[in-house]
């Protein structure tokens, strides 16, 4: 540790000490995976596009997110500045007019759209596997955890007074029974399907604010049985996930208004069809099974195709596939 450094960058230099910055710029790029339960494996430069304002004659800015940490702020090509995070960078995202960079060590750091970092940043406390949006929600996908937040709520969460009143109520943390978790897909239908280093597959549950299993630990590439492996996590009411299933798909599940009909039961049961294509579709990707992840779409498409005069949602579903 005493060869020499500059301290935060990550440099190794002649004379002086090697700083907790460098050291943890060390820890964020080992590549065993074993650290913190996950490995880091994109060497590659993010890069987070805000597009051009004709209105306010604001020209297209990127932000460009290296692994190292270094942050780079450029305007219609043109470099500008750059910054550094001495922690290293796990990856980054656009959520509306801010640019949220997570970094391994359990902080996330937010830029607006002029490249300024905003302070102080938002302390996670464990490290941060991923980043995802799930319609006007941001989702903070650590090594045992999620979180989640209001993506209209990030300019308040960037006010340093704002946090200091209101820290403790300014993100809603949704704590995940999985441990070990790897990463979190959200499907076109907002389902949040997680899945854990050890094999399980879990979706987040809305209506009973639970988790629903997927696959367990011991089922690597269970995705065409997924629809029948569907069952009630032992957090929810016994029995009452697997029950709404089982009468959505045969179409009696009846409206939110309690009248049913064959109408509404109808659509109802091929809303939890299509459902259950996109969790698949999203648990393929997961699972890296690019092969059974094709075939699903192409089934989908399928679907959607023949059921198009039903549901007008379908062809905003068939765009997206």
């Amino acid at each position: 540790g005493r060869e020499g450094g500059k301290g935060g960058d990550g440099e190794v230099a002649n004379g002086g000490e090697v700083g907790v910055g460098s050291l943890l710029a060390d820890l964020a790029h080992f590549r065993g995976g074993s650290l913190y339960g996950f490995s880091i494996t994109s060497s590659v430069a993010v890069h987070v596009e805000f597009p051009s304002d004709l209105h306010t004659r604001r020209g297209a800015a990127r932000l460009t997110v290296s692994q190292r940490g270094t942050v780079e702020y450029a305007v219609d090509g043109l470099p500008l500045w750059r910054d550094h995070l001495p922690t290293g960078a796990v990856t980054a995202s656009r959520f509306g007019n801010y640019c949220v960079v997570a970094c391994p060590c359990g902080v996330i750091q937010v830029y607006d759209r002029f490249g300024i970092r905003r302070l102080p940043p938002l302390l996670v406390g464990e490290p941060v596997v991923s980043l995802k949006r799930s319609g006007a929600h941001g989702l903070i996908v650590t090594a045992g955890r999620m979180l989640k937040w209001s993506v209209s709520d990030l300019a308040a969460l960037c006010d340093e007074n704002y946090l200091r009143k209101e820290c403790s109520d300014s993100t809603q943390r949704i704590e995940t029974p999985i441990t070990h978790l790897a990463d979190v897909e959200v499907s076109t239908a907002g389902h949040v399907i997680a899945v854990a280093s050890i094999g399980e597959v879990r979706m987040w549950c809305h209506a009973l604010q639970c988790w629903a299993v997927l696959a367990d630990a011991g089922q690597r590439t269970p995705h065409s049985e997924i629809a029948q492996a569907m069952v009630p996590d032992s957090a929810a009411p016994h029995g009452e996930l697997a029950s709404y299933l089982e009468r959505a798909a045969e179409g009696s599940y009846p409206s939110r208004h309690g009248e049913g009909g064959p109408n509404t039961a109808g659509l109802v049961g091929l809303q939890h069809t299509r459902s259950q294509f996109e969790v698949n579709i999203a648990s393929c990707r997961l699972l890296g099974s690019k092969d059974e992840e094709t075939a699903w779409r192409k089934s989908y498409a399928a679907f959607v195709e023949t059921n198009l005069h039903r549901d007008c949602g379908m062809q905003a579903r068939l765009e997206s596939i």
